[in-house]
């Protein structure tokens, strides 16, 4: 017996539901969440929650933002050494 409020959802290969197998479809393909949630008439919440869930969203996020501040990090360096280099 499933326990209230879980529904017993028949799941196909790799464990998960047809919707949420065309979801990743689209996200694989490069569709942003935004545009997955329009053309799938799906609730933009119920879409990010998917793709978090199964692409990982808070660790790449993360990992995202990391790369990018280190990217400004440096970009600043460079720029600080070529106007000093052509100071001098």
């Amino acid at each position: 017996m499933m326990p209230r409020g879980l529904t017993n959802v028949p799941r196909g290969h790799g464990g998960l539901t047809p919707q949420e197998r065309l979801i990743m479809a689209d996200w694989d393909r490069g569709l942003p969440v935004r545009a997955i949630a329009r053309a799938r008439n799906l609730p933009l919440a119920a879409v990010r929650r998917t793709v978090a869930y199964y692409h990982g969203g808070g660790e790449e996020a993360k990992a995202r933002r990391d790369a990018t501040a280190g990217s400004r990090r440096l970009a600043s360096l460079i720029l600080r050494h070529v106007c000093e280099a052509a100071a001098r």
